[in-house]
C-alpha cells in the first residue's frame, strides 16, 4: 500500500508540470505590450495601483477583481527583491518584466489550488486516482493552459472551478450520515458568491 507521504509528492506533478507548460505557452506569445495589451495591461496597471496601497483602480470588471490583487501582491514583492529604483519609477521602465512575474505567480496560485484540492480528495477510497482525474482535467483542452498562461480575468476562474469540483465530490462520496449540510451549503454559497459576486468587493474610489 503507497504511503500518504507518497502520494501527496505524486499529486505535485501534474499541477507543476500544468505551471511549467503555461509558463512556456507565456513566453511563446512574446511582447504583450505588442502583441496582447488588452487586458493584461489594464489589469497589471490597476495592480500596480493596488500595490502601493490605494483602491482607487478605474478597472472594474468581473471576474478581473482577485486578479488584480495577485497582480497587486506580484508587483510589490517584485519590486521589493528586484527594484533599483522607487515603486512606480521602476514598475513604469519595465512594466513586461512585472506583467511576466505576475503572471507566474498566478499560474502557481491555478497549480497550488489543484495540488490542495487533490490532497482534500487523499481521504476517500480510490482518492488517488479521483485526484489525478482531477487534476488531469488541466490539459483536457489547450484553451486551459492558453488562458492560464496569459493575465486576463478568465484564469481566475479555474480555481473556483476546482474547488466546486471538490466540494461536489466529497459530497458524492460521503454518507448521508456524514454530510454537514449546513457546512457544504455554506461552502457552496461562498464559492458561488465568490464567482458571481467578486465584483461588489471592490467599490470603485476615488
Amino acid at each position: 500500500m503507497m504511503k500518504p507521504k507518497i502520494k501527496k509528492y505524486i499529486l505535485i506533478i501534474l499541477p507543476l508540470l500544468f505551471v511549467i507548460v503555461a509558463c512556456l505557452f507565456h513566453f511563446n506569445i512574446g511582447s504583450f505590450y505588442q502583441l496582447a495589451a488588452d487586458p493584461e495591461y489594464s489589469i497589471l496597471f490597476n495592480g500596480a495601483v493596488i500595490g502601493r496601497g490605494s483602491l482607487a483602480i478605474n478597472f472594474i470588471d468581473h471576474p478581473a477583481t482577485p486578479l488584480i490583487y495577485i497582480s497587486g501582491i506580484a508587483i510589490r514583492l517584485g519590486h521589493l527583491f528586484t527594484g533599483e529604483e522607487s515603486y512606480v519609477i521602476d514598475f513604469l521602465n519595465d512594466p513586461e518584466w512585472y506583467l511576466n512575474f505576475a503572471s507566474i505567480l498566478n499560474m502557481l496560485v491555478i497549480g497550488f489550488m489543484a495540488f490542495w484540492s487533490g490532497k482534500k480528495l487523499l481521504k476517500f477510497q480510490n482518492g488517488l486516482w479521483i485526484a489525478f482525474i482531477l487534476q488531469i482535467g488541466l490539459f483536457t483542452n489547450a484553451s486551459l493552459i492558453e488562458i492560464s498562461a496569459r493575465l486576463i480575468p478568465e484564469s481566475t476562474m479555474i480555481i473556483p472551478v476546482i474547488l466546486l469540483s471538490v466540494l461536489l465530490i466529497k459530497y458524492i462520496k460521503k454518507d448521508a450520515e456524514e454530510n454537514n449540510y449546513k457546512r457544504i451549503t455554506w461552502q457552496f454559497s461562498a464559492i458561488v458568491a465568490f464567482v458571481l459576486l467578486v465584483n461588489c468587493l471592490l467599490p470603485q474610489c476615488y
